[in-house]
């Protein structure tokens, strides 16, 4: 198995500084005062924080990554080892991540990199929806299949869990039909700032030839060939 800096190289390359602080709290308290009151819900297992980010120089300076003592009991070898590899693609992005930019296009990408990770070698074979994003399986089925890409506000509370699975769905579908390498150019596209929707239909003509209802629609049609029993 790959290490975890050995994975994110493989897709992001390894021009960043390889490396990060992994912190390991011990209390509620120490964990809020590294990561701030914004991030430090129960169910977070952990977050990445740097001290200062200079985006005309690309650097990032005090990189960290911070675990949640309240996620111990629940992480087994594989998934801390996703946690840590989502948290390392936002070390290894942070230079080229500007705040405002699309949650799942953020998310979606540190999370598809984190399962990536996780697998034997770096995976290849056909992605398991159903296993990996169970809550956006079951919304399907009951549902249908998503109309629109996830809000950043979707982030927050009940509905956080459906808007991460889905956004790595978002990031599996693209590799899946378009490549590694342009969803890896889609990423550094997007993660510029806040996005006006004729920017993100422009990114998407350029870089997959299709807008945004193209794409929706295509990861849609993609998710429901991979979920089966629809209802």
């Amino acid at each position: 198995m790959p290490s975890v800096v050995e994975a994110v190289d493989d897709l992001w390359g390894d021009s960043w500084p390889r490396r990060a602080l992994v912190v390991v709290t011990s209390s509620h308290e120490e964990f809020s005062h590294l990561v701030g009151p914004r991030h430090d819900g129960d169910d977070i297992a952990a977050v990445a924080v740097s001290d200062d980010v200079d985006h005309e120089r690309g650097i990032a300076t005090g990189q960290r990554i911070v675990f949640n003592p309240a996620a111990s009991d629940r992480l087994d070898d594989t998934s801390r080892r996703i946690v840590l590899a989502h948290e390392t693609v936002h070390v290894a992005a942070r230079a080229g991540t500007v705040d405002g930019s699309p949650m799942w296009v953020l998310e979606g990408f540190a999370d598809y990199v984190g399962h990536r990770t996780a697998a034997e070698g770096l995976a290849t074979g056909p992605v398991d929806v159903q296993r990996i994003a169970p809550t956006l399986t079951r919304q399907v089925r009951a549902s249908g299949v998503p109309t629109s890409l996830p809000a950043d506000g979707d982030f927050i509370g009940d509905r956080s869990t459906l808007a991460y699975e889905s956004s790595w769905s978002i990031a599996a579908y693209t590799a899946d039909q378009f490549g590694h390498d342009t969803l890896v150019s889609l990423y550094r596209a997007l993660a510029a700032g806040p996005l006006t929707d004729e920017h993100l239909d422009d990114v998407l003509t350029d870089l997959l030839g299709v807008d945004t209802a193209g794409f929706v629609g295509g990861w849609g049609r993609w998710l429901g060939e991979r979920i089966r029993d629809i209802r």
